[in-house]
């Protein structure tokens, strides 16, 4: 079979220092943002439509639902299987101070999102710059 070599851009992050708890995915990958803007709308609609319920059986259910369409969603915003080496066992929901474990980790990634995207563009723009430097007046 006939191969083909690329740079795909993906990086290894550890999860809190931890090696053993490694992610891999391309933070300058633009369709980040569009995934998570669309986890965020999935979730939203998911939340609206849990009802409380006095059951302990239907709450374990809805519980059980909504830890693996959080873990989906995380597996699909960074296409790739993050959410069972992120929370391992914990569950996505669990809270730290108030805020859930999800939304923390998020919020971690997001600036590294953030300086990845500014440092591709600088070198998109350096890189550029060398043809279009001529046209420029």
């Amino acid at each position: 079979m006939l191969n083909i070599n690329t740079e795909t851009g993906l990086k290894c992050f550890s999860i809190n220092n931890d090696e053993n708890k490694v992610i891999l995915f391309n933070p300058a990958d633009v369709n980040i943002i569009s995934r998570l803007k669309k986890a965020s709308e999935e979730l939203s609609l998911l939340a609206e439509d849990t009802k409380p319920s006095d059951d302990i059986d239907v709450v374990v259910t809805e519980l059980e639902r909504l830890d693996g369409e959080i873990r989906r969603q995380m597996d699909c915003i960074f296409d790739y299987p993050v959410s069972d080496i992120v929370f391992g066992a914990t569950s996505p929901m669990a809270t730290i101070k108030g805020v859930p474990y999800f939304e923390r980790f998020l919020n971690a990634v997001l600036p590294v999102l953030e300086q990845e995207m500014k440092d591709e563009y600088k070198a998109m723009e350096k890189r550029l710059g060398k043809y279009t430097e001529k046209y420029k007046k």
